[in-house]
């Protein structure tokens, strides 16, 4: 199914420096468009210029570009005054979200191993929670899934384990399902931690812009005043 995104949470992402290489552009843009070289026909199809490279694109052919993606992108439409992006710097974006997103899955694997639990039993219901498959090979995966044993000891009494097997069986899976909730808790807390950091970023930045726009109204009030003393 097409993955739906709005640009304008990307845009602020890139305008708080959270990819260094994509950075405001203030030169000169192409005056045809980057995808179909031809220029703006109308008002209907204007010219969207990139905020953050030289690309300028209409906005259908910017929709198909981006629906040949793999899976297909859906972008919502932009207003007037809404910052731009082009194909190339969406799928810039798009790509170091997606290699974050895989390091942070790598890391989180890496840390179930460190506590013992990177074979997690298919009895705890945490496969479709926990995706520690990290390849995308969908045959690798469940054969994967196949081969995944507890890692809890056996029982003593040969029984099949588990938490109605008997109370040495029933301590050992519930600490197992213990230590994997305190772990999924950190990854939680780790995650809204990032969120927040990124929120105070778009935060700081629109103070920024807020005391330059103070600033400017400070300044044209000024002007407006002595051109009425001038005039008087």
């Amino acid at each position: 199914p097409p993955v739906v995104i709005d640009t304008q949470v990307l845009a602020s992402e890139c305008e708080a420096g959270r990819y260094p290489t994509i950075t405001s552009f203030s030169g000169d843009h192409d005056d045809k468009c980057t995808l179909c070289h031809k220029p703006e026909e109308d008002d209907d199809a204007p010219l969207l210029e990139c905020d953050f490279c030289k690309n300028s694109v209409h906005q259908v052919c910017l929709n198909k570009a981006m629906l040949r993606k793999e899976p297909p992108i859906v972008t919502r439409e932009s207003e007037p005054h809404d910052s731009q992006l082009c194909h190339e710097c969406l799928t810039t974006c798009l790509n170091r979200r997606a290699r974050a997103e895989t390091r942070r899955i790598k890391k989180w694997h890496y840390e179930l191993q460190k506590a013992g639990l990177e074979n997690i039993p298919a009895a705890a219901g945490l496969t479709e929670e926990v995706n520690l498959n990290i390849g995308d090979d969908n045959d690798d995966t469940q054969t994967n899934q196949k081969e995944d044993a507890p890692t809890y000891q056996a029982c003593p009494t040969g029984g099949p384990g588990g938490l109605i097997c008997c109370s040495y069986c029933n301590a050992s899976y519930s600490r197992l399902l213990s230590n994997t909730a305190k772990e999924m808790e950190a990854q939680s807390i780790a995650r809204k931690g990032q969120e927040v950091s990124e929120i105070l970023e778009l935060l700081a930045d629109a103070k920024k812009r807020l005391l330059v726009a103070t600033d400017l109204s400070r300044s044209n009030d000024e002007r407006r005043s002595l051109l009425k003393n001038n005039e008087g």
